[in-house]
């Protein structure tokens, strides 16, 4: 039997990517699509404001990658992966 391998458009692995704590630090400006992902970083940026230690920065970039990945077949959300990291 053929066995066709379909890329995924996001994986585990893409959590190391930076982009993520760009994001949420304000530090790369993207045009996003996915509104529950602009939702969750406009909150995680004021947050952000008050207290901007490395744990709370790093737990703020892992917020926002689950919901991607948790969302990825959804049209915005993977317009929004392919942007984000270029694939």
């Amino acid at each position: 039997m053929l066995q066709i391998l379909i890329p995924t458009i996001m994986e585990e692995s893409d959590l190391i990517n930076p982009i993520w704590k760009k994001l949420v630090l304000k530090k790369k400006q993207v045009n996003l699509n996915f509104l529950p992902a602009k939702i969750l970083l406009s909150r995680l940026q004021i947050t952000l404001k008050n207290e901007s230690s490395a744990d709370v920065i790093q737990q703020a970039a892992n917020e926002v990658f689950r919901l991607y990945l948790n969302n990825k077949e959804l049209p915005n959300a993977k317009k929004d992966i392919l942007l984000l990291l270029n694939k």
